[in-house]
């Protein structure tokens, strides 16, 4: 378990990273490369998952539907940057031990068994899915913004390449 928090803090590292480069007015900014929607409301979402997995999990059932939609996280970048720390700190007060779980959905009535290890890694995988997301409107926004070549890049992606090249 401990690797996975590690894990998830080092991917949550990537939103911190970016958090003190833009402003708010690039956070918010409403992009057509994204239909609209902007970094802030990508950013809302990766710390509402990570929020409803912490606040949820004592309960013995997850469900990512009831996040709240905090338009503050989505419009003030500091109200994100704490919320980061909160999330750094519930997922430090996680047991170590295997917690059995149930996922629900609001498109399926059906409980499917988890665990909260499982749930761990699926955060990390959607924070780095809307990391490449991310990316993408950075480097729209701020084109001269020199960006980590392993953000938004999946740990296997970057495994294979390292192991592709040095063949």
């Amino acid at each position: 378990m401990k690797h996975l928090k590690d894990s998830a803090r080092d991917s949550l590292e990537y939103v911190s990273w970016y958090l003190v480069k833009i402003d708010t007015e690039i956070y918010n900014n409403s992009l057509p490369i994204y239909n609209g929607s902007s970094i802030g409301q990508h950013t809302r979402h990766i710390l509402e998952f990570y929020i409803c997995l912490l606040e949820q999990y004592p309960l013995g059932e997850i469900n990512y539907d009831l996040r709240r939609r905090n338009t503050a996280l989505e419009n003030n970048p500091a109200v994100a940057r704490d919320c980061l720390q909160h999330i750094g700190v519930g997922l430090e007060n996680l047991p170590q031990e295997e917690v059995p779980l149930r996922l629900k959905a609001t498109y399926n009535r059906e409980l499917i068994a988890t665990s909260l290890s499982r749930e761990i890694w699926y955060n990390i995988e959607h924070t780095i899915h809307h990391l490449a997301l991310i990316r993408i409107g950075l480097q729209y926004c701020l084109p001269q913004l020199i960006i980590p070549p392993t953000f938004g890049v999946a740990p296997s992606t970057i495994f294979h390449s390292q192991n592709t090249n040095a063949s």
